[in-house]
């Protein structure tokens, strides 16, 4: 494929996106712990030996010039519901108990406590320590309270001991003994204050307990009076002792009765009602129940003319014989008839006298129900509301007693408060250990050892110290180090690809010259090294089909010139019909390399005094030809590196070459290489390691990245080999594969 000038090359197809920023401003460079390690481990070990000397010399120091000795008092703090009687804690709250070590640990140091102690101690200043008669007393020999009380805040404090329920009052000084006798003074002004604030709080906490208690004790003479009047009045007593009371069996008693006698009266007024009905019938014509006819029926009168009246007709049936006209026939018939006429006079008589005797009898029977059952229902009335006086009665007792019981627990519970108060505010052990919540655990002693210095601290701590100095003074040269010194570096600048690591010569055991080194030593590292970077290069301009490279260099000794031959010569050898251009007109070094004539040279096809054919020679390499600079009298003018002829040679060139590949001046310090970026298909920067900046990387970047050609990465050269690095296990076991193969 020849390259077309006019075309930008496609984007890679394995590029990533390029990240969000790409500020080529001044920052800190991210470090390689394992690399940083390795450089300066050295460092690091002398830093540790120093710093435990140094902390063992200060240690001995500080033992004969400022020796400290503490006096630590520990005391334990109890549960505000603590009752020595149970030995258990009631409700306790973590909220309250926070608080009031906090309030404790306070009050020990506070400028009450520390100027009691030195007004109720001051022989313990004056005489008994050299503490208190060098920092305490004045010139008279006497305590002086404010400077003592300055003092006494230097070595004096107190605090909460974390996760316990202990505050902890120190004294540290030059002298145990001193340390002990301060520290026992300023615990017998706090001791003293607590058992003060204890005794007030007793009676101040106790004083609405007895105002309780006498009201409550008046509250119980009144039910007391109360109970014993209804004692009296309603002979309680005997109404508890009844199995029943009589009203409950009158009462039981008169209930069916009641019930017995409503329904007799129910009865007697439907019936009245029914006769009453009866007599009021249609016409005025009083409908006479069927069981009154019954009775009529069986009445004798009524029975004896029914008897007769059947002797008649017997009578009459036996005559028929003589005739119906017959006379005696015909007075039999009168008789018949009178006798009939009698009977139903009679039944009818009977009939209403029967009736109204039953409706009078009725009525007369509902007045004695009704009044029979007002009766009942007053003797019930009376029973009820007796047992209901009887109910209250024993009811109002029962509440009495009731609220008796709730007064004596009450007063029991206030009774039993006030046994608390007594026993909890006011506790001391055999030695007075205990007063209210607080208790003593460590006395006052004097110290048996130095608190400080201490050999176990010091000697970490200058460790520590030397350790921490020297690894921040390394880290900090470090982070302000902008030099790429290896891939770890160069990765860290963003959207630079690392094509390849070549190391330095000194690594190389052939030491080969280093733009030969892939024709001179081809088993050596560095040769091995462009191999590693020659395969993923030529298999990318291959898939996007590009066939001009640019190497260009960020300063000068970056070793592009190293790197396009190595590159070219490693392209050669793999039967790639390489040009390779020296497009360096300033300082030019492919003739020289490869020991060709100066010209004719690119200098001279730009000064279009020869042609590209004619310009280019043969190397000693097969497949690989040279474009020297050419002649000094036609390489004078840089500008022609930015002239479409330029363009135009590029695009022969690489219409009759498989790669061609330009070597140019570096692109810090002059354009060239800019131009030509715009005129190839790809470009590829060179840096020294330890030589170009972060920065100036950054704007090289940009710099190729806006050009018409694609950046392909960049290529490390001349990287230290350490003898645990990565890099010096590869060149060793690629010398010793190479060694057993041959």
């Amino acid at each position: 494929m020849s390259t077309n000038p006019n075309a930008r090359p496609s984007a890679p197809a394995f590029r990533s996106a390029p990240p969000a920023s790409s500020s080529g401003g001044l920052s800190l460079t991210p470090i390689d712990p394992v690399r940083v390690l390795k450089r300066w481990w050295p460092w690091l070990a002398v830093a540790v030996v120093v710093g435990a000397a140094l902390g063992l010399a200060s240690n001995e120091v500080l033992k004969r010039v400022s020796p400290q000795y503490k006096t630590v008092v520990f005391y334990q703090v109890l549960p505000q519901s603590q009752d020595p009687t149970k030995g258990i804690a009631i409700g306790e709250d973590k909220d309250e108990m926070e608080r009031f070590l906090l309030t404790q640990s306070r009050v020990m140091s506070s400028d009450r406590i520390l100027r009691t102690a030195l007004t109720t101690a001051a022989r313990v200043f004056e005489e008994d320590t050299s503490w208190g008669r060098g920092h305490v007393v004045d010139s008279s020999g006497r305590v002086d309270v404010s400077r003592g009380l300055n003092e006494l805040r230097k070595i004096a404090g107190a605090g909460v001991v974390a996760g316990t329920n202990l505050v902890q009052l120190t004294v540290t000084t030059n002298r145990a003994d001193d340390s002990a006798a301060i520290a026992r003074a300023i615990h017998d002004s706090y001791w003293t204050d607590w058992r003060n604030l204890s005794r007030r709080s007793r009676t101040e906490t106790a004083l609405p307990i007895n105002e309780s208690l006498n009201r409550l004790r008046t509250e119980l003479t009144r039910l007391d009076t109360a109970r014993d009047r209804l004692l009296v009045e309603k002979n309680i007593n005997e109404l508890r002792d009844q199995k029943s009371m009589a009203e409950d069996i009158q009462i039981q008693a008169l209930q069916p009765q009641i019930a017995q006698n409503a329904e007799s009266v129910r009865r007697l007024q439907s019936t009245i009602r029914q006769y009453e009905t009866l007599a009021a019938g249609a016409g005025g014509v009083v409908t006479i129940p069927d069981e009154i006819r019954d009775l009529v029926e069986r009445d004798q009168v009524v029975v004896d003319l029914k008897q007769r009246l059947s002797a008649l007709r017997s009578e009459m049936q036996a005559n028929l014989q003589m005739g119906e006209d017959h006379p005696h026939n015909r007075q039999l018939r009168r008789r018949m008839e009178s006798t009939e006429a009698e009977l139903a006079s009679m039944r009818e008589t009977q009939m209403r006298k029967l009736f109204d005797a039953e409706l009078d009898r009725s009525r007369r029977g509902l007045e004695g129900g009704q009044s029979v059952q007002t009766d009942l229902m007053e003797r019930l009335n009376v029973a009820v509301a007796r047992k209901q006086d009887v109910t209250r009665a024993l009811a109002e007792y029962d509440k009495i007693q009731e609220d008796r019981k709730r007064v004596q627990d009450e007063i029991e519970r206030n009774q039993s408060a006030l046994t608390s108060i007594d026993l909890t505010q006011d506790i001391r052990g055999t030695d007075g250990d205990r007063v209210d919540r607080i208790r003593v655990l460590v006395p006052p002693a004097a110290p048996d050892e130095m608190s400080f210095p201490k050999l176990s601290v010091m000697l970490p701590l200058g460790v520590v110290l030397v350790f921490g100095l020297t690894a921040g003074l390394i880290l900090l040269r470090e982070l302000l180090d902008q030099r790429i010194k290896g891939p770890s570096d160069l990765a860290t600048v963003p959207r630079v690809r690392v094509m390849g690591v070549i190391p330095s010569v000194e690594a190389d055991p052939t030491r080969p010259a280093p733009e030969t080194a892939y024709r001179d030593a081809p088993m050596g590292a560095l040769a091995d090294a462009y191999r590693q970077v020659r395969s993923p290069l030529v298999k990318r301009m291959q898939q996007a089909g590009y066939k001009s490279l640019l190497v260009a260099a960020g300063q000068a000794g970056s070793g592009a010139t190293s790197a396009a031959c190595n590159i070219a010569l490693g392209c050669a050898l793999a039967d790639q019909r390489v040009l390779l251009i020296d497009a360096n007109l300033r300082r030019p070094s492919l003739h020289r390399i490869f020991k060709v004539g100066e010209g004719p040279g690119l200098g001279e096809v730009l000064a279009r005094k020869n042609s590209l054919d004619q310009s280019i020679q043969q190397t000693g390499t097969p497949n690989l030809h040279v474009l020297t600079a050419g002649a000094a009298a036609n390489r004078g003018v840089p500008e022609r590196l930015s002239t479409e002829l330029m363009t135009q040679t590029i695009a022969e060139a690489a219409s009759k070459y498989d790669l061609v590949i330009i070597d140019t001046s570096p692109a810090a310090i002059t354009g060239d290489a800019a131009a030509i970026a715009n005129r190839v298909d790809c470009s590829l920067l060179v840096i020294r390691a330890k030589s170009e900046k972060r920065g100036l990387i950054v704007r090289l970047r940009d710099q190729l990245e806006g050009a018409h050609g694609e950046f392909l990465g960049a290529i490390i050269q001349g990287v230290e080999v350490t003898r645990t690095g990565y890099l010096a296990k590869n060149i060793k076991a690629s010398q010793e594969y190479a060694g057993n193969a041959s």
